[in-house]
């Protein structure tokens, strides 16, 4: 579910600091937030109280000393994903994320995402329109079935978006 951890002194890839705010803000039973996290990507004070809170209250965990990260994988990832199966969850995804693809969005949040998860070399104003408008475009081609970066660094060989293989007719 993160390419990266999440928490102090961590790799805190937006998109994965989103997903974990998201999960973070379905599970305050655990956290003893009063107000749900603001899900905006930037890893802060709130995030890493948040997480370590987490680690402390949930009962398959309950860490003397809490680590304060989520890692890929890991046991207090699994946890907290654990809430994906309950019908109460509810997404806190910021404005045009859909939960499960992230197929559909809104392709301005887009850019200033990928912005913030790849600020060398910062994107000049012509490549943020370019930018925006291939999402516009690849989003709404029905043939396209995910819009996720399949690895850390984008290039030639990290597909952008992938479409569902076609078998000629028999």
């Amino acid at each position: 579910m993160i390419e990266a951890a999440v928490g102090e002194k961590s790799p805190n890839k937006p998109i994965d600091v989103i997903r974990i705010q998201d999960l973070l803000n379905n599970n305050q039973r655990f956290t003893g937030m009063s107000e749900l996290l603001d899900v905006n990507g930037q890893a802060d004070d709130a995030l890493f109280e948040a997480i370590q809170a987490f680690q402390v209250n949930h009962p398959g965990i309950e860490a003397r000393t809490p680590d304060g990260i989520f890692s890929p994988g890991g046991n207090t990832l699994l946890r907290l994903e654990q809430c994906l199966n309950d019908p109460g969850c509810r997404s806190t995804l910021p404005r045009g994320f859909d939960a499960n693809t992230l197929k559909h969005f809104d392709a301005a949040a887009f850019v200033e995402l990928y912005a913030r998860q790849y600020p060398q070399p910062p994107l000049g104003a012509g490549c943020s329109l370019a930018l925006k408008g291939l999402v516009e475009r690849i989003a709404a081609d029905p043939d396209v079935t995910d819009l996720r970066a399949c690895g850390d660094t984008p290039g030639p060989d990290v597909p952008l978006a992938t479409w569902p293989v076609r078998r000629p007719p028999p």
